[in-house]
């Protein structure tokens, strides 16, 4: 193995670990407010509208689990075409839109977050979640 090949190895478990260290400080910061998060879902899918008690932490975590579904929903279509493998089922989009922000987050929604935070944020975090200095 060469001395690039070890680099980037460690440079990858180094990465890997930062976003799963990540997707769990998203699990437990959102569970406070997770009632609050998945009724105001159960909400806006089903009424149209989201409850007027709201709060700014909810909203927060409800940003992460839609940015998250988004980037998942985009990486399986083609930029110009919108064709996809995997076809759109048969139900309301809203009703998509549901499993997306409750069934599809438990599973795998904390990982794609992390992993979109941390890309959006342009820099790598550091085990402790703070910004490297330059």
């Amino acid at each position: 193995m060469s001395l690039r090949e070890s680099r980037t190895g460690s440079a990858t478990r180094a990465t890997a670990k930062t976003y799963l260290s990540l997707a769990h400080d998203i699990q437990h910061g959102e569970l406070p407010h997770l009632t609050e998060i998945e009724a105001a879902i159960d909400a806006w899918t089903g009424s149209g509208s989201w409850p007027e008690e709201f709060s700014a932490e909810a909203r927060f975590f409800l940003r992460v689990r839609a940015n998250a579904a988004a980037d998942f929903a985009f990486l399986h279509f083609q930029p110009r075409s919108h064709d996809t493998i995997l076809p759109l089922p048969d139900l309301p989009l809203r009703q998509i839109i549901r499993w997306l922000l409750i069934d599809w987050w438990s599973y795998h929604g904390p990982l794609q977050a992390s992993i979109g935070l941390t890309t959006r944020l342009g820099e790598e975090i550091t085990d402790d979640h703070e910004p490297d200095e330059a």
